[in-house]
């Protein structure tokens, strides 16, 4: 009898965790041992009880969870301190160091992932400012795709980056980098604050921002130059955070929070909004219960009036919005191949120079946008940890199940295991995502895996600090957690490099005038159709040499472009061929002088750039005679490249004299 009462106290009063290793030792205990087996009922009893007086003590404020937390004033808390954290925070910025190296030592003139959208980012942020300074809206561009122009709306304006960009205009390569440092240490300080909210333990707190911050997924952003989604990583757990705070006091300024974190976000990187929203709704249905109280349920309502009113107001008099259909996306071949293989959840990051070895035999790169999304085996240990700890709080609930709702949507059309379906084809999260306006765009699965990274860094804080409450070892336990962090995650360097400018652009910069620039092989991208492009000088490069050189471009890079436009410059006289050349042979077609003319003028082009390679010749012996009335001056620099200046209008041919070939 005094047995039983024994295992049920236990189990009633200090969760499962301590029961298990109750069940595990008494059978082999001595006398004294079970009678201190029995007193720790008591104890357990008594923190119990001083957990909820303490609560009662702090009613309108954020306060630690049961059966999860460190109290204030317990023996195993420990409290940083200004300076701690400003060690802790400075331990962030070494390993952000370590990670991107050599990007640290090269700020100015390397960019992380080079060969990704790096560059596109810092065109759009000059783009940005460019377009204000001529008091125009910076959702449109008529620097690119003349003399059509481009839809932002669906594509990369990041207003909010560039805003913080205005300083660095003269080098945005610094800005890059910069930003490419503050996003992965602010991304660790934010979630070390989520973590610090729900534990009070900082030591907690600071492996959780380690967690986040550098985990293979953060990494995988910034092996691909993905600057937006960077950014957004950095502001999503304080949208959590906010979550969290509402569901235990109710302030309106944490919903207001919330709208501010989303909006960000949309206008950054639609990806990580919906993958943010996703786990907020999830999270927010299971602190409902909380939250339904008739002053909560009011402030709901406001700000998701507020927010409606916003989105009016943003789709009626400040975005460009276009007809959604006619924008081209990848459809569901493109969609159902970069998706989340469950399995690569477990198989560690190439980077990791370790245990790299296992994920080049086994892992399933469909889609190369999130390169690694391992979340790790012990820090997923430590998860379950935190699940055991606080199995009574519904915020762990919330946290677990956010955290599966993300990887299931992230999944995609099926969700698969290595080669085996687990679950569809059929009605799928992400295609009930998807049918929400406007993020039917939304065509990589792989990118919305970011907000997953949210619970389980959280859960492996909330269970680090039960396992320093539960064995009173703090510092012993820390240091292992980190070294686990570090042999599961670590990296030394990333991929970074320089952007190369050849001379050519440089010279076309000091011409004078806007007259417009085509480019051999440039042609029209997006990111999953083409047209006219030959891949010969990557599209991101082009577009940040149009920063330099500041001139209108025929061809141009966007996110998404609308099908009418495509169709446009097939059917455009001339250029359409020029475009079809790049794929396939001169159609040999004979243009009469008025239609070269029409050409010329249609498209206001006053400068061909052709770069160096298998078809340079080609592409310069159709240029001269196609242009041989207009062609003024002819260079090249010493990779290559040729530049051909247009005169303002026809000229004899004899009166310049052939160009030739050099």
């Amino acid at each position: 009898m005094y047995r039983s009462k024994v295992h049920a106290r236990l189990a009633r009063e200090c969760g499962p965790l301590r029961f298990l290793s109750f069940l595990l030792r008494y059978p082999f205990a001595s006398v004294r041992r079970r009678v201190r087996y029995a007193r720790s009922v008591g104890s357990c009893h008594k923190k119990r009880q001083v957990r909820e007086v303490s609560r009662q003590r702090k009613r309108g404020r954020v306060t630690p969870a049961s059966g999860m937390s460190v109290a204030r004033g317990a023996p195993n808390a420990l409290r940083f301190g200004p300076r701690g954290w400003t060690a802790v925070v400075l331990g962030y910025v070494v390993v952000a160091c370590v990670v991107t190296h050599p990007l640290p030592w090269n700020l100015g003139t390397y960019l992380p992932g080079v060969k990704g959208d790096a560059p596109v980012i810092l065109w759009a942020m000059d783009h940005f400012w460019s377009r204000l300074g001529e008091g125009k809206s910076p959702f449109i561009t008529e620097r690119i795709l003349v003399p059509r122009g481009a839809n932002m709306m669906y594509s990369t304006p990041v207003p909010v980056l560039a805003f913080f960009a205005f300083p660095f205009l003269g080098n945005l390569l610094l800005y890059g980098g910069l930003l490419t440092l503050a996003c992965l240490v602010g991304a660790a300080v934010a979630m070390a604050r989520l973590v610090r909210a729900l534990t009070e333990d900082d030591r907690a707190s600071a492996l959780a921002g380690l967690i986040y911050a550098f985990s293979p997924t953060m990494l995988s952003l910034v092996a691909t130059g993905r600057l937006p989604q960077m950014s957004c990583v950095a502001l999503m757990p304080l949208a959590v955070l906010a979550l969290v705070r509402f569901s235990e006091t109710g302030a309106g300024r944490s919903l207001a929070i919330i709208s501010v974190v989303l909006w960000v976000l949309a206008l950054t990187q639609v990806y990580s909004m919906a993958s943010l929203l996703v786990l907020l709704v999830v999270m927010g249905l299971v602190l409902a219960p909380r939250m339904l109280v008739p002053r909560r349920v009011g402030a709901v309502g406001v700000a998701v009036g507020a927010n409606l009113l916003v989105a009016w107001v943003m789709l009626t008099w400040v975005l460009p919005v276009s007809d959604i259909s006619d924008v081209v996306s990848g459809g569901f071949g493109f969609t159902s191949t970069g998706v989340v293989n469950l399995q690569d959840l477990f198989l560690p990051s190439a980077r990791n120079p370790l245990l790299g070895g296992l994920h080049e035999r086994v892992y399933d790169l469909r889609n190369g946008d999130i390169p690694s999304y391992f979340l790790g085996w012990g820090v997923l240990v430590l998860g379950v940890v935190g699940v055991l700890r606080g199995w009574r709080d519904p915020r762990v609930l919330a946290f677990l199940l956010g955290g599966m709702a993300v990887v299931s949507v992230a999944a995609g059309s099926v969700i698969r295991f290595g080669a085996h379906d687990v679950l569809g084809p059929g009605q799928m999260p992400f295609e009930w995502l998807t049918s929400i306006p406007f993020l039917g765009l939304l065509d990589t699965p792989r990118r919305l895996i970011v907000a997953a990274t949210i619970p389980v860094a959280a859960l492996a804080g909330i269970g680090l600090a039960g396992l320093v409450r539960w064995t009173g070892r703090g510092w012993l336990i820390l240091a292992a957690a980190v070294l686990l962090v570090a042999v599961e995650y670590g990296q030394i360097g990333g991929p970074a490099s320089a952007v190369p400018v050849p001379e050519i652009y440089e010279r076309l910069a000091a011409r004078p005038g806007t007259r417009t620039v085509y480019e051999f092989g440039g042609g029209l991208a997006s990111s999953n159709v083409y047209l006219g492009l030959d891949f010969s000088t990557p599209s991101a490069f082009l577009m940040y040499w149009q920063t330099l050189h500041r001139k209108p471009r025929v061809g141009g890079y966007v996110a998404r472009t609308t099908r009418s436009t495509y169709q446009w410059f097939e059917r455009a006289p001339i250029m359409g061929d020029l475009m079809a050349l790049i794929a396939g042979e001169w159609r040999e077609k004979i243009y009469t002088d008025e239609e070269v003319d029409a050409f010329v003028e249609t498209f206001n082009l006053g400068h061909v750039v052709i770069p160096p390679g298998g078809r340079r010749d080609e592409y310069a012996k159709i240029t001269e005679e196609l242009l041989a009335g207009w062609i003024a001056a002819r260079e090249e620099d010493d990779a290559g490249y040729l530049l051909y200046d247009l005169s303002e209008s026809r000229v004899p041919a004899a009166a310049l004299g052939s160009p030739g070939l050099s």
